[in-house]
């Protein structure tokens, strides 16, 4: 079994579908993976970022989802600012703290790891969302999804 999957990859595989139907005790190997491709439209892209959510109420965010993004700077700021103020989420992929397999429960590295959260975003609300990320602490909220907006007709 050359290509067979250990608890190291655990981190790296956290979220990741199975092309085929596996049973308790089962090995994992890499053959057992979906190939993982993304199609998106033009001038749509995919930004992952670090957060740690707060105990309770906004700790329900889920794939699907729509979400307004606050960033507050990392020091000296008694304010957030909004940065995105509709983005969908494309994925979410929480920290395990513990992982079953046929042999055991085996600890994944490290235990104060944040979830990710994969937005869908335009190019510019990923641009702003990136800069963002390096100088602020960000943080989510659940907001009710963008409504269509019905064409306006010029008056005769």
């Amino acid at each position: 079994v050359h290509d067979a999957l250990g608890t190291l990859d655990v981190d790296r595989l956290a979220g990741t579908r199975l092309a085929v139907p596996v049973h308790a005790g089962h090995l994992l190997a890499s053959s057992d993976l979906a190939a993982q491709t993304t199609t998106l439209p033009p001038g749509r892209t995919r930004l992952a970022i670090a957060w740690d959510p707060p105990a309770g109420a906004a700790a329900e965010v889920n794939a699907g989802d729509w979400v307004i993004v606050y960033s507050t700077a990392r020091q000296g700021a008694a304010t957030a600012t909004v940065v995105i103020d509709h983005a969908r989420v494309a994925r979410i992929v929480r920290p395990q703290t513990a992982v079953s397999s046929g042999t055991g429960t085996f600890a994944s590295a490290g235990d104060a790891r944040s979830t990710s959260v994969i937005l869908d975003l335009d190019l510019d609300e990923a641009a702003r969302l990136a800069a963002a990320a390096h100088t602020s602490l960000l943080d989510l909220a659940p907001v009710a999804p963008v409504a269509p907006v019905a064409p306006v007709e010029d008056a005769p």
